[in-house]
């Protein structure tokens, strides 16, 4: 467990320039949107008082689009991101593979969240698949990053749930009010990928949310190299209470 902790912490290091790129890409679409919107703004100001132009909103999004053209990224960027983000999706869900395995506990209270897992790493390599057999294809293109992030957040969601129970048995009350807080932050993700869920807030505030992540990714690995030093120190006790009590039975 305390393996696949380390491992999850470091995956999130090609996370983090995926999600660079992808921040960057938000940053150049809000900033074409605030130009646009301006333009727009300024268009029906200059209209004569008394005086509707029902085109006025079309000539000014055809000028700035026009004048400001919606940029297209660089090829070797979307590469990056494209690899960036399947390291990291393929590692982190490995590791959540070995955090979340059997421990032999009868009853299994956890088997739901490792049922869980598994549906979530088998996603994994699903859009691991798909990206690299679509790398050229302009519909995958389109496509990858929400499937990226709709699995990332579902695996985000099962580790701190899972750690939260674990938290619980250590028992620890910090680290499971910490794994319950940071429950919410893939949950608004989520909504954020499907803003037709009727959050109109969430979507219109996107590029905002995208700063949440820069300190969300970093506590994450934090997190989970604190849970992983926990696990460590239980296996070593565990192990010297093991030949303690193996040496008086023989």
């Amino acid at each position: 467990m305390a393996i696949g902790l380390l491992i999850m912490s470091l995956s999130i290091l090609p996370g983090l320039l995926a999600y660079g790129i992808d921040a960057y890409g938000t940053y150049q679409d809000w900033k074409y949107r605030s130009d646009l919107k301006q333009q727009i703004h300024q268009a029906m100001a200059n209209q004569p008082d008394g005086q509707e132009d029902p085109d006025a909103i079309d000539r000014a999004a055809t000028m700035v689009s026009r004048s400001i053209p919606r940029q297209r990224p660089a090829p070797g960027l979307v590469w990056t991101e494209m690899l960036s983000a399947a390291i990291f999706l393929v590692a982190y869900n490995a590791g959540l593979i070995l955090l979340t395995s059997f421990e032999n506990r009868y009853p299994d209270r956890l088997k739901a969240w490792r049922i869980a897992s598994w549906i979530a790493a088998g996603a994994a390599g699903f859009v691991l698949l798909t990206v690299v057999a679509g790398a050229f294809n302009e519909i995958v293109q389109a496509i990858w990053a929400t499937l990226v992030k709709l699995v990332a957040i579902a695996s985000a969601i099962i580790t701190w749930g899972y750690l939260r129970q674990l938290a619980k048995r250590i028992p620890h009350s910090t680290l499971a009010r910490i794994c319950a807080w940071l429950l919410l932050i893939p949950l608004l993700s989520f909504l954020k990928v499907f803003p037709f869920l009727g959050l109109w807030l969430i979507y219109e505030f996107a590029f905002a949310m995208q700063f949440l992540l820069v300190f969300y990714l970093p506590a994450a690995a934090v997190l989970l190299i604190i849970f992983a030093n926990i696990f460590r120190r239980a296996a070593v006790s565990a192990e010297k209470s093991w030949q303690s009590e193996t040496a008086l039975t023989r």
